[in-house]
């Protein structure tokens, strides 16, 4: 068969995959087989195309056909992984990252070869398909979490973090893959925390004053907002895996925290958003090292209750109210004189948005849990709002957890303070307190 043939109709059947190949029924087998077959072509063309043909039915790989196919496939990327094209490489890899984001829960198992593989990889491939390496590594580290197979690339990939340069295009996905390593890993990142925050912090250092100042910024600054957003979520990866970093976050010995208020008021959504997310992470870590910062002109309430303002930001928006919920839950007493009746009122107004998107459903449903965690410290305060949050919190499909807990506490307090205030939901309120496991005193 002509091989120009041969590589239209793979595509053909790559191009169907998301729409028809629900409706190929017995023949997906064949399907499957015929790609793999495909794959060990001598035709480099041919194996790339396969290879990413082969992910447009990963779906159907990881329900119904993985207890015959699954190994073959997984053993097929490898192989492919390990040619000498780089092309071939490319697809390869890609593929093994799309079959990550499939059938994590079925590659538990295969964690250690994976690793190997990658870390094949890591230690052959060019420039170009590395990335495609740490995209795969990253990928890896948040579908398995704390399967101890994934700190084999630590040492080696923070090896590279330390001999790479700002001005070296790997960089930014250098930071992306350690901080979903340092997520995974927790503690066992402890040994390499000191250096990549040091670094990262010397990242928001300069590109914070590059930002303020481009008219003096030097030819190597840091103007792109990745640097920030890349280095803040980092660093938040840090705090929050290894529990608080109280010596490198405290004031006193380093400027983290007063680049945070200045990140707060960047131009940029997605550097206020990554700088909101580290706020809670370290409101929630260590929380005595961010309140003299809380309260005053400047300070990060007066901040956040600015971002509360405009909810069509949604990402901002959100992590505004996270950090928001996890300050109280922290120490209400920063709140007094009022701020809890204005802070929420804004929160409230993120009600009035009807947006039916999925991410203004999570953003709602972030805005009833900070709602309740308020009430939860704050009953008193809260109780002439309830009217405006009681009905969306407890219809509200809140993920189980600690904080969905805290949340309908928050109602049960200022059900406390005035019996019937539920009125006609009073028997959902119930529900949703031994749906939660809790007990009311």
């Amino acid at each position: 068969i002509n091989a120009e043939y041969m590589g239209a109709g793979v595509l053909a059947l790559g191009a169907i995959g998301d729409g028809l190949g629900q409706y190929l029924g017995t023949d997906m087998p064949l399907v499957v087989s015929y790609l793999l077959e495909i794959m060990q072509s001598e035709r480099p063309p041919l194996k790339s195309i396969a290879c990413w043909t082969l992910t447009r039915y990963f779906t159907w790989l990881v329900t119904d056909g993985c207890e015959s196919f699954l190994p073959t496939v997984i053993e097929a990327i490898f192989a492919r992984m390990a040619d000498r094209n780089k092309r071939v490489q490319a697809a390869a890899v890609s593929s093994l990252t799309t079959l990550l984001e499939e059938g994590s829960e079925m590659l538990e198992d295969w964690c250690p070869r994976i690793v190997d593989a990658l870390m094949t990889a890591y230690n052959n491939y060019q420039a170009k398909n590395l990335l495609l390496v740490y995209d795969a590594i990253a990928t890896l580290a948040d579908r398995v979490g704390t399967n101890e197979a994934i700190f084999v690339c630590i040492e080696p990939i923070m090896q590279k973090f330390a001999m790479t340069q700002e001005s070296d295009v790997s960089m930014i996905p250098l930071l992306d893959v350690i901080t979903a390593l340092v997520i995974s890993a927790g503690m066992a990142f402890q040994n390499y925390a000191e250096a990549a925050f040091c670094r990262c912090l010397d990242f928001v250092n300069r590109s914070v004053f590059a930002r303020q100042n481009p008219e003096n910024a030097p030819p190597n600054a840091l103007l792109d907002k990745q640097w920030i957003v890349c280095a803040l979520d980092l660093i938040g990866g840090l705090v929050d895996g290894l529990g608080g970093l109280e010596t490198l976050v405290n004031p006193e010995h380093s400027n983290l925290i007063r680049l945070m208020l200045e990140c707060a008021k960047d131009h940029s959504p997605e550097v206020r958003q990554s700088t909101f997310a580290l706020l809670g992470d370290i409101a929630k870590r260590c929380f005595a090292h961010i309140r003299p910062f809380l309260n005053g002109d400047g300070g990060f309430l007066e901040l956040i209750a600015k971002n509360l303002a405009y909810p069509k930001l949604i990402s901002v928006c959100n992590n505004a109210t996270w950090s928001l919920g996890e300050i109280a839950m922290a120490d209400a007493s920063v709140l007094s004189g009022g701020l809890v009746t204005v802070l929420a009122g804004l929160v409230i107004k993120i009600f009035r948005d009807d947006d039916d998107e999925e991410a203004a459903i999570g953003l709602q449903e972030n805005a009833c849990i900070c709602l309740g965690r308020l009430s939860l410290v704050s009953p008193q305060e809260m109780l002439p709002l309830l009217p405006h949050f009681a009905e969306r919190l407890l219809l509200a499909r809140l993920s189980n957890g600690p904080e969905k807990q805290q949340a309908y506490l928050g109602l049960a307090a200022i059900v406390r303070l005035q019996p019937d205030i539920l009125g006609p939901f009073h028997p959902r309120f119930l529900e949703a307190i031994a749906e939660c496991g809790l007990e009311l005193q």
